[in-house]
């Protein structure tokens, strides 16, 4: 509920027309540049200026485009109020400042002020009007005893009198209509003329009757522009005893008599005395004011949470029981081929199976070279170790078969030669090596991409009974390709239709999900992209509704997925999207029974020192962990049976006993924008969740927060530079921004209730784990 005795305003685009004011209006720019025209000048204001609109005093106010203003309005009941004697005074901002450098330091915190009354104003915290009324009064104190036209001061007076002169000047403002000559007031307060009169100039820096005239005049300002009165009635209804008394007076005031003042002043009004219209923070353009408020008020070190959003109030039940599950998912490791796997650090699988279930590596097993020249012995070692380094950390080969992989052109021949002269013998050399209690756990993926029909059904077959003649009891996929184009997605039917009809039906399929790739430079102009949450689950939907024509119903594996391409591995690296991550994990976590993720950790060129990031990486060099880390440890932890679920919360019930809430916000910004700290933080939410049916007891409650102040602030990275990722001292400072906040705190629950309330940042995902 607005206030009627003062407003606060943050508006763009101010135009308005001539009016006037019964108080003060003080202006203060926060972007573009604003002219204000009064009846005495005209000025630009430029960012960060500041200017105080006396009252009654005839102006306009008109911005350029995209200009931002904080506008304060204080009525002239409360000014005096709160100020007393001191409201009459006539506030010059400049021109005390041109005089008095000193005053640079008033000056500032005059703005400060307003900012934060504003920044009070639109937190709405309990009692902020009280907090805002504190604020005014400061503000009027600092205005009224530095930048006034006179200071009242009766610190030279002595005697009875001392102190009357706020009775003196609230008098003279009911009363300025009357006659009140020197005599009458005087005598009024129980003095003599003489001495009234060296007691008035004393106190207000002025004489007795130029003050009344002052006032007089000032106060006539109104009537004389918005009535039809005649300049004798303005003069007699304000307290003159005839029109050449009136108008010699209002010369000395505004250097005009006063007809020419109101023919000047109308033309101007143009009748109207309405403002411009307030773009308040809820419009359209209320992201752009929001977050340019945020970031002006960063050099005044004030601190605000804008509430830019509801609060989210859920409600959740230990009595209601769904029959929706989260499953653990396979984690699948991406490790490109046996030369990266014989590269990269192995040291974090340990902690990755713990945390996160890993339970394959995905790579290729033949390329171009080894197609080329065939399997030599340097090649079949590489390709050994690689697996029994696979085998030492615990995970199984997920294999995929290209022949795309191989660049030969395709015809029947190279198909045949390719799968007997080189893949034939990998497998065997693998089978050899390993034992069958071991391999008959591999997965096999075949992809007959860029393939006529023929070929692929060619390419299918022959390396389908190559697999089996080594791996009886392995399993053997098919590779699902997957476009917006239909006619691929027909390709893959037709395909899934032979393999059913020779009896080589797959066991599983597999499938990539890349989405929003953007070409080309970021837009600008474009804050956010559509999140096309269900982008992922429409992908896999489309392939499990192809294996049901069919009859099949395969377990679906995504290999390669993204939530954001851009145009180079730095940005899709550093880019925040944690809660992005855990949204589609969550939806796909019913649909798929396994899920793809980089592992090409610490891998930098030995002579640039430039680190090879990809899309999805769970580390980042060594034990540096990237946002997914967290997103797919949270997912295991929620494993269980499902209470709650909606956009933004789920809660599930764990083996372990345990209750475990999720709290997440995604937003897919512009990687442009995801650095620019003062939006980020103004799409935080604030959550509170209520769960019902505890006991009576005392329950310890974990609290994991994942977003840009903890793991997911990888834009400070980005603003670090070009790092040496060979320096000990940027690995130090990888690892120790790369961790999740932990709280762990203890809550006594007595009517059953128990009440949890976070500020969910920007792409930030808060887990609570209850133990019951």
């Amino acid at each position: 509920m607005e206030n009627k005795d003062f407003t606060l305003k943050l508006k763009a685009s101010v135009s308005g027309s001539f009016h006037i004011h019964g108080g003060i209006e003080c202006i203060l720019v926060i972007r573009g540049q604003v002219k204000v025209v009064t009846d005495m000048c005209s000025r630009c204001l430029k960012e960060d200026d500041f200017v105080v609109i006396n009252i009654n005093q005839v102006h306009s106010v008109s911005s350029q485009e995209n200009s931002i203003v904080l506008i304060l309005k204080i009525e002239q009941s409360k000014l005096r109020q709160e100020c007393g004697s001191l409201f009459e005074n006539k506030i010059f901002i400049e021109e005390r400042l041109e005089n008095d450098s000193g005053l640079d330091k008033s000056y500032f915190e005059l703005k400060r002020i307003m900012l934060q009354m504003f920044a009070v104003k639109i937190e709405k915290s309990y009692g902020y009007e009280l907090a805002m009324n504190m604020y005014l009064v400061t503000f009027l104190h600092l205005l009224y005893t530095t930048f006034s036209e006179h200071k009242y001061s009766e610190e030279t007076i002595a005697g009875p009198h001392k102190g009357q002169i706020g009775e003196i000047l609230s008098y003279i403002d009911e009363h300025y209509k009357d006659t009140l000559t020197l005599d009458e007031i005087a005598a009024r307060f129980y003095m003599s003329p003489a001495y009234f009169s060296r007691y008035f100039k004393k106190a207000t820096g002025t004489g007795y009757l130029n003050f009344l005239q002052n006032i007089r005049v000032e106060k006539s300002v109104v009537q004389l522009l918005y009535s039809n009165s005649s300049i004798l009635e303005v003069a007699l209804d304000n307290g003159f005893k005839n029109a050449r008394a009136y108008s010699n007076c209002f010369i000395k005031r505004y250097n005009l008599i006063p007809s020419v003042y109101r023919k000047k002043h109308q033309e101007m009004l143009e009748g109207k005395i309405t403002e411009d219209s307030d773009i308040m923070l809820s419009d359209s353009s209320g992201e752009d004011l929001r977050i340019e408020f945020l970031r002006y008020i960063k050099r005044y070190d004030i601190e605000s949470v804008m509430k830019t959003e509801p609060e989210v109030n859920v409600e959740i039940s230990l009595d209601h029981h769904g029959e929706e599950q989260i499953r653990q998912k396979d984690v699948i490791l991406l490790i490109d081929t046996p030369d990266t796997a014989m590269r990269i650090n192995f040291s974090q699988v340990p902690e990755i199976k713990k945390k996160l279930n890993a339970k394959y590596a995905y790579f290729q097993i033949l390329n171009y070279e080894i197609a080329k020249e065939g399997i030599t012995y340097i090649v079949s070692e590489n390709l050994m170790m690689a697996v029994e380094r696979i085998r030492e950390v615990g995970l199984f080969p997920f294999v995929r078969i290209d022949f795309a992989e191989s660049r030969f052109h395709g015809n029947n021949g190279e198909i045949t030669n390719y799968i007997h002269s080189c893949l034939g013998k990998a497998l065997e050399a693998l089978a050899i090596r390993f034992t069958s209690d071991y391999r008959k756990h591999w997965k096999f993926e075949i992809v007959c991409s860029f393939l006529t029909h023929e070929q692929s059904e060619l390419f299918y077959r022959e390396v389908y009974q190559t697999i089996r003649k080594y791996y009886p009891y392995s399993d053997i996929g098919l590779f699902a390709e997957t476009d917006e184009d239909k006619k691929v997605l027909d390709s893959f039917e037709q395909l899934l239709e032979y393999c059913i009809r020779l009896s080589f039906p797959p066991q599983f399929v597999t499938c990539h999900s890349i989405q929003n790739r953007i070409k080309s430079r970021y837009p600008k102009d474009t804050r956010f992209f559509d999140r096309s949450a269900d982008y992922h689950t429409n992908t896999v939907q489309n392939v499990l509704l192809s294996c049901k024509k069919y009859g099949i119903e395969p377990p679906i594996y995504l290999t390669v997925w993204n939530t954001l391409s851009g145009k180079n591995d730095g940005e899709i690296s550093m880019y925040v999207r944690t809660a992005l991550i855990w949204d589609s994990l969550l939806r796909l976590c019913d649909k798929v029974e396994g899920i793809g993720y980089r592992f090409a950790t610490g891998e930098t060129c030995p002579y640039s020192g430039e680190y090879y990031g990809s899309l999805l990486n769970l580390f980042i060099l060594y034990d540096a962990k990237m946002p997914v880390y967290f997103a797919a440890e949270f997912l295991k932890r929620m494993a269980g049976e499902v209470l709650y679920h909606s956009d933004n919360v789920v809660a599930t019930f764990n083996s372990n006993r345990e209750l475990i809430v999720a709290l997440w916000n995604p937003q897919l910004l512009n990687p442009v924008h995801a650095i620019d700290s003062n939006l980020t933080e103004s799409l935080s939410k604030k959550m509170k969740i209520s769960i019902y049916g505890l006991k009576k007891s005392e329950y310890m409650i974990k609290r994991f927060t994942v977003d840009t102040d903890s793991n997911g602030a990888f834009s400070r990275m980005a603003s670090s530079g070009y790092p040496d990722w060979r320096d000990e001292d940027v690995l130090s400072y990888m690892r120790n921004i790369s961790v999740g906040d932990l709280i762990v705190l203890k809550k006594r629950v007595i009517d059953g209730k128990l009440v949890l309330e976070s500020l969910v940042r920007y792409n930030g995902i808060v887990l609570y784990v209850i133990k019951l």
